[in-house]
């Protein structure tokens, strides 16, 4: 539920900026489009680097949790 909520807050700028489109001013909704794009990719990266730094201090619990002794 926490990172439905946090999805929900990281598309909150996306969604003001629909919603002004269809309320105040409608050349917005054509910005909402390459923005999103943009915006995913961003978040994306951040991901990514995010993810890139965990597991770089991780390698050795994830080598021992997927090896094949383990398994057996």
């Amino acid at each position: 539920m926490l990172a439905f909520a946090a999805q929900g807050m990281l598309l909150l700028p996306l969604l003001a900026l629909v919603v002004v489109g269809l309320v105040l001013w409608t050349p917005a909704l054509v910005l909402v489009c390459p923005l999103a794009v943009v915006y995913g990719w961003f978040m994306w990266r951040v991901g990514l680097g995010l993810g890139t730094a965990w597991l770089t201090g991780h390698q050795p619990e994830l080598l021992a949790a997927l090896s094949i002794r383990r398994a057996a």
